[in-house]
């Protein structure tokens, strides 16, 4: 199913000279506003009209990505903390350059072997490489509790990446392999009761998403390779 990327802000308007067109997983088609469901998109401030029996949550889920990675790619590195994988209490401290996400290292000797060690905040080492990053990334509430946990090879996401809240619940868990969702991913209520369960084939939903509702009902959405096929009642 492909997301919606932007959204115009003639579509706060009640009445829409030109119905939008969007994307709601079982083919392309107008919505008329009073036939559609409705909700605010994350972090923008806009109302969409999507048509019933689309899975709005998958829209909202792939929407909140895009503006994940809008900050996580930001060109001036201002990602505000409000990015999938950069806090300014991350270790180590990376970057994003030339598509990968890299750090800083400097060659220190010890008794003739050279390693490259992460550069801390405020070093200012004479030779210094930028490389990318392999290995685990922590980042930090400022309490201290765990904020995620995040694993990369050669600079990409490549493994289990999780998100935890302020009092270190468990809220979120993504596999991924070379950059793209890839494998099972868990939402959580708070509580470590699972919200969703979605397998995902190189960055497309493909199989049953499970949708766990606060009143114990739980919603089927089947998709074959990114297309929304089928739905439960």
């Amino acid at each position: 199913m492909g997301s919606i990327s932007y959204i115009q802000e003639f579509l706060k308007r009640r009445s829409l000279k030109n119905l939008p067109v969007l994307n709601s997983g079982v083919g392309t088609r107008h919505v008329n506003p009073e036939d559609a469901e409705v909700f605010e998109v994350f972090e923008l401030g806009t109302t969409v009209y999507l048509p019933n029996g689309c899975d709005i949550d998958a829209t909202k889920e792939d929407q909140r990505f895009k503006t994940y990675q809008n900050y996580d790619l930001c060109p001036n590195g201002n990602h505000q903390d409000r990015g999938f994988i950069l806090r300014t209490s991350g270790w180590p401290f990376l970057k994003y350059s030339d598509d990968y996400f890299s750090h800083l290292v400097e060659p220190k000797e010890d008794e003739g072997f050279v390693y490259l060690t992460p550069v801390k905040p405020g070093e200012k080492p004479e030779v210094v490489f930028l490389v990318s990053f392999t290995g685990i990334y922590e980042t930090f509430y400022d309490d201290g509790a765990p904020n995620s946990t995040i694993e990369m090879v050669d600079g990409l996401l490549h493994g289990e990446s999780l998100h935890f809240d302020r009092n270190s619940n468990l809220i979120s868990k993504y596999q991924f392999s070379k950059g793209l969702k890839h494998g099972i991913a868990k939402t959580y209520y708070p509580g470590k009761v699972i919200k969703s369960v979605t397998p995902w084939v190189g960055n497309k939903r493909h199989g049953e998403v499970l949708r766990h509702l606060k009143n114990g009902d739980t919603r089927i959405y089947t998709y074959k390779h990114g297309v929304l096929v089928e739905k439960s009642n």
